[in-house]
């Protein structure tokens, strides 16, 4: 009674306002007041009232507030009142401390539910005052969880709290601060009850108490956590075991937490004297104290002052948990492994250390049993049962399914790629405003607060042109929620040889993409495999066959460097040292001047008929009737009598622009002038100055067009789509322009700062139109995406919209590729993948950059790779269709050829000879390898290299497949066995053209039940899990439809059943009709009536037309390159007669043709001794 007058007095005239205010309430209020006062003198309990003030309230007056709700952040995660968990992207938001008071540890206007379960007692003499250990069981929203806790642990926090609370209580000499007080402290007396603290010791309590004493315990930790002020309390929630991530959604449920000591080090690494590394980590490591948190596939642990996530360990089956002295070297310790880090951690007691292991193991047991237990195919995840998926042919669908998925993202979007151009565009033909845009879409989404992660593959510049580089600036400097990541650093991480190859897509861990679509130039393609693309131009009369533009093809450009590549061979055999190229299209001065860029090799004849200087062609276009062309000699856009005031008007603006140009012609006489002075009086630095900034006018005039499309071009659904229109685009002026303020980069801008360090000339937005609000057509390439990778490789990719070929003179190379999509367990498997990668190059290259987040898997509660292929292949039971870039795969033991795809085909194949059963195998690849390495020259031999592996596994050598199952008494092995490609033909103003589809697909079809979809090649690099980073999905069909296979009744798979009949489809030129109308039925590919009467005529009559109308390599006439000279010395029909060459092509029936097997079979297509590719080991091309 003494104390409670005591504190009556301190209260003051407060404590007479709380009498009036208590005469005013109900008898049962007064006696519920009546029975605190008399618990309040209660000796063995001790009361703990509220903080006299809001400790909120305060941090607002003294500006704490950002503090105090988000350590310092700048968003706060809103949660609707009585919500059950956080959205998951609170794992983005800014960081708290978890040593102050945060109201944001906890799910607002949700009560914590307090029950202690059980009692276990301590006999030992280890815990002799306190011996009993209270397990307690804890609810909060969605979450449960249990903690265990002596009383001297509750003792500890009361104690805590109880300073707290008179710190609090010190006022501020402001009458707004008595106000608020008083208003607290009345608010907080009348409302809840208050925690009362058992006092009497353990050791003093009988048997009979100890029961009492926990409902005493629970209903002070019930009472406590409903007082806000010591609910937020940084003690309180460290009791709880709470922090910012416990209660988020997605994250699974609650784990165990807990403050623990680390010791810095233990990562994974190959760089390095291993045993310096150990006895540094031995002797120089450190101990910092961490908050460890388990989740129900990982382990991470965050910096207690401000919250930030410090390292994610995820489970897999290098998993494990060990304790002890003998495992650690530290008392207390657990040691919890996984195959990229060792962390050791020091508990402070043997129990908590072994709560700790125990926890984790059963979690590896239980929810993490997935990867860390063998899987089938040796794959990271398991199978995951009602998995629904869906295939894409060619890029066109999947960018477009990428695109629509972008659009919908609400959290995150992780993109992986061995090559990302920015400037891509997704959705085709191009509308206006960019939309659909790459950079435009994640600019947009990350305005809307969505987190985007893009890995990137950091190439060896020396050998490759993609500009990852300049994709990253571009990218990391369009908003801050943008995050990209290069990897790997070459020199200093000792990786030369091995790429980062998988391409992937996933949003918000829900959806995923995967396959061969790297998301950058000349992927996007559809089932038509276009060879040309100049937009609306057309030409303005017809032009006499002399005065016709030259068209490359990569058929002209192989024959001249074979021929190269073989006449440097002689020289060097002979002793005449290194050949030099002193002039044509093996220079890069050749390709890149002013000349047309087709003159031979070293002095080579091969297609010299072909060759002869541009034409200036008037540009035109078909608008509303109208002609609409460029005079590219005046200057002036001219517009047909026909042509419409609309048009005429909207063009005003174009002929400003070409009043410039037309200036140009004035000023560079001008520089003329300058030039002649300076040449005659010395350097000049001004006047050179002077030249050099009207050097850029000179590039206008050359370029062989201006308008790029002006024909008129409806939406295929109007009812959907409104009308698009059109541009008038001024490519070399802009691109001129663009030039003009460019500046050179010096020094390395791959820093992981503010991307403000980036040149804005570098990055600014790149734009081609000049919108007149014309009607008419895009063009579906813009710029750099019109790609023929084997006449021209990509270089200046910071220049997306200027060409790298002309597309008048030289077709594109149409793109055959499949890709995937997959939804639920299965995405987040992709996603854990790629979660996984990002925090590996997270370590090495931004540890200690908070921008760059640790990522975190989102958890399967609510919800097979790469060695997958040779195990598929020995279960094959009719037929295989297989499409990929490349066919290295030799018989097992050859030495060089490690991967088994070949030996598991040829047993299968002999098993059924053998059995005398149907069996078929289709192969369907590239014609050629797109490289463009000038081939016998020092730029590297790369298509020769990659041509003489892919024979050497197909039919030419004793490990080939062809010549093994010859020697094994199969007469025919092209019965089972068979190898295609893909070919198009098409006209380019006039001029009968042909170009190779190029097939990157990384795809098999196993008895259309079992589909495997990925990015992994049929070569080393991609099959043996140490060198190239790859991704797949093996899909097995659990819905079947009726379907035939070799002649009898087959349940087939639907998924992939309905991509082999497609793809079959498009191969054949079928996709216009079912097959009905020609009488081919595609149900059956093991039929000989299909497979030879149908799939392999078309082949054989394809080929034939198109080498008798082209003389197309490569060829079975070509066995050495004396004979590719005599064949593409003999003009096509498509020169020396095209009325009958059309006539020939209208026989041609899709895109199907045969791979020649003799293609200089008598050369030596290996790289040529003294070259740097020959000092390369063989692992690198294989």
């Amino acid at each position: 009674m003494g104390s409670g007058l005591a504190k009556q007095q301190r209260r003051g005239s407060g404590g007479g306002r709380r009498r009036k205010k208590m005469t005013e309430t109900t008898s049962q209020d007064a006696l519920a007041s009546a029975g605190e006062e008399e618990e309040e003198e209660d000796p063995d309990f001790e009361e703990l009232r509220p903080p006299e003030v809001d400790p909120m309230a305060e941090m607002l007056d003294c500006g704490g507030a950002d503090a105090a709700l988000q350590g310092g952040g700048d968003s706060v995660d809103v949660l609707p009142r009585g919500g059950t968990c956080f959205a998951f992207s609170r794992v983005h938001d800014p960081s708290c401390s978890l040593l102050t008071p945060n109201r944001l540890l906890t799910l607002p206007d949700c009560p914590i539910e307090v029950q202690i379960v059980s009692i276990e007692r301590d006999h030992s003499s280890t815990h002799i005052l306190y011996p009993n250990l209270y397990v307690i069981e804890l609810r909060h929203g969605d979450f449960q969880w249990s903690i265990r806790r002596r009383y001297k642990h509750f003792q500890q926090l009361h104690q805590q709290l109880q300073m707290y609370r008179a710190a609090m209580s010190i006022p501020l000499p402001t009458k707004r601060h008595r106000e608020r007080r008083r208003s607290y402290r009345e608010d907080n007396n009348a409302r809840r009850p208050l925690p009362r603290f058992p006092k009497k010791p353990e050791s003093l309590l009988s048997q009979e108490e100890v029961q009492q004493r926990a409902e005493q315990l629970e209903a002070y930790l019930s009472n406590l956590v409903m007082v806000p002020a010591y609910r937020m309390n940084p003690h309180t929630m460290q009791f709880l075991e709470v922090s910012h991530l416990s209660f988020v959604g997605g994250l699974g449920p609650k784990g165990r937490e807990g403050l623990v000591y680390k010791r810095s080090g233990g990562h994974h690494s190959a760089r390095g004297c291993v045993r310096l590394h150990f006895v540094f980590y031995q002797c120089c490591s450190r101990w910092r104290k961490r908050w460890l948190i388990a989740k129900d596939t990982c382990v991470l642990y965050v910096r207690p002052r401000d919250g930030v996530i410090k390292s994610v360990l995820l489970m897999d089956q290098g998993f494990q948990v060990q304790s002890g002295f003998m495992a650690t070297g530290v008392n207390h310790g657990l040691l919890v492994t996984n195959l990229t880090r060792n962390l050791l951690v020091k508990c402070w007691t043997k129990r908590k250390e072994r709560e700790w292991k125990d926890h984790l193991q059963e979690l590896a047991k239980t929810s993490g049993q997935d990867f860390t237990r063998p899987n089938r195919y040796d794959a990271f995840a398991p199978v995951r049962t009602a998995s629904r998926c869906r295939w894409y042919i060619d890029g066109s669908k999947y960018c477009e399914a990428v695109a629509n998925a972008i659009d919908l993202a609400k959290e995150e979007i992780f993109i992986a790629d061995w090559w990302l151009t920015p400037e891509i565009y997704l959705k085709r033909p191009v509308v206006p405003n960019n939309r659909w845009r790459l950079d435009q879409l994640l600019q947009k989404k990350a305005e809307e607060g969505v987190k985007v992660f893009v890995l990137l593959y950091k190439e060896v510049e020396m050998a490759l042109n993609i500009n990852s580089l300049y994709s990253k600036q571009k990218l990391a400097a369009m908003h801050p929620n943008i995050k990209i990541l290069r990897h790997p650093d070459h020199m200093t991480g000792g990786i030369l040889l091995w790429a980062h190859h998988e391409k992937l897509v996933v949003i918000d861990q829900n959806f995923a993409f995967l396959g061969g679509l790297d998301l950058c130039y000349g992927r996007w393609d559809d089932f038509n495999h276009r060879l040309t693309d100049v937009g609306g131009i057309q030409m303005q009369r017809q032009i006499s066959k002399s005065e016709q533009p030259e068209v490359n093809t990569s058929m002209n450009e192989v024959a001249n460097r074979l021929l190269a590549s073989h006449r440097l061979r002689k020289q060097r055999e002979s002793g005449g040292g290194d050949a030099t190229l002193t002039q044509g299209y093996g220079t890069n001065d050749a390709v890149d001047g002013d000349g047309d860029g087709t003159q031979p090799v070293g002095g080579s004849d091969v297609d010299a008929r072909r060759r002869g200087r541009h034409s200036s062609v008037p540009a035109t276009g078909i608008v509303n009737g109208g002609a609409v062309y460029v005079d590219q000699e005046e200057g002036k856009v001219v517009v047909g009598d026909d042509g419409s005031s609309r048009i005429a008007s909207n063009l005003q603006r174009a002929r400003r622009v070409f009043r410039a140009v037309t200036v140009s012609f004035v000023l560079s006489i001008v520089v003329l002038r300058v030039r002649s002075y300076t040449a005659g009086q010395g350097h000049n630095p001004v006047l050179a100055c002077f030249a050099r900034k009207f050097d850029v006018f000179s590039s206008l005039l050359s370029s062989p067009y201006v308008v790029v499309s002006l024909s008129t071009l409806h939406a295929t659904t109007p009812a959907a789509t409104p009308r698009r229109y059109g541009m008038l685009t001024l490519a070399p002026v802009l691109q001129g322009m663009q030039a003009f303020h460019r500046q050179n980069r010096r020094g390395s801008l791959d820093s992981l700062g503010d991307p403000s360090e980036v040149p804005r000339s570098e990055l600014r937005a790149c734009s081609l139109e000049d919108d007149l609000d014309v009607e008419g057509s895009a063009k579906y390439w813009l710029g750099k995406d019109y790609t023929n990778f084997i006449f021209k490789d990509l270089t200046e990719v910071d220049n997306p919209f200027v060409d790298i070929v002309d597309r008048n003179v030289t077709p594109r190379m149409p793109w055959h590729d499949i890709g995937a999509a997959v939804s639920g367990a299965a995405a987040r498997d992709i996603a854990r993948h790629f979660v996984q990668r990002w925090n590996f190059t997270k370590f090495e290259k931004a540890k200690q950059h908070e921008n760059y987040p640790w990522l975190l898997p989102k958890s399967y509660q609510d919800v097979e790779l790469e060695t997958t292929l040779p195990e598929c292949a020995v279960g094959i039971l009719y037929t295989a269709d297989c499409q990929n870039q490349f066919f290295i795969t030799l018989e097992q033991g050859n030495g060089t050829v490690e991967n088994q795809i070949g030996e598991a085909l040829f047993q299968r194949i002999l098993k059924a000879h053998r059995n005398k059963q149907n069996f078929r195998v289709y192969v369907v690849m590239p014609l050629l390898p797109a490289f463009e390495g000038e081939v016998g020259t020092d730029t590297g031999t790369a298509i020769q290299a990659i041509t003489h592996w892919n024979y050497a596994s197909m039919c030419r050598g004793n490990s080939s497949i062809i010549e093994r199952l010859r020697a094994a008494d199969v007469p025919d092995p092209t019965k089972y066995i068979d190898f295609f490609g893909l070919r198009k033909h098409d006209e380019l103003h006039g001029k009968l053209i042909q170009e190779l589809v190029y097939v990157h697909s990384k795809m098999m079809i196993v008895d259309d039940e079992v589909t495997i979809i990925g990015s992994a090649n049929i070569n080393d690099r991609s099959l043996l899990g140490r060198r190239d980073s790859e991704l797949a999905i093996v899909v097995h069909d659990t819905d079947r439809e009726k379907s035939v296979m070799d002649g009898r009744h087959y349940l087939a798979g639907r998924f992939a059943g309905a991509l082999r009949r497609t793809l079959f489809r498009e191969h054949l030129g079928l996709l216009e009709s079912d097959g009905s109308a020609s009488g081919i039925d595609i149900r059956d590919p093991v039929a000989a009536s299909f497979y030879d009467g149908v799939w392999r005529t078309t082949a054989r009559r394809n080929s034939q037309i198109f080498e008798k109308v082209f003389r197309c390599i490569p060829s079975d006439s070509v066995r050495t390159f004396a004979g590719l000279r005599e064949f593409t010395a003999v003009p096509g029909l498509a020169e020396s007669d095209p009325e009958q060459a059309r006539a020939e092509l209208r026989e041609v029936r899709g895109h199907l043709v045969d791979m020649p097997m003799d293609f200089l079979a008598e050369e030596t297509l290996t790289p040529a001794s003294g070259t740097k590719e020959a000092l390369m080991p063989v692992a690198l091309w294989t």
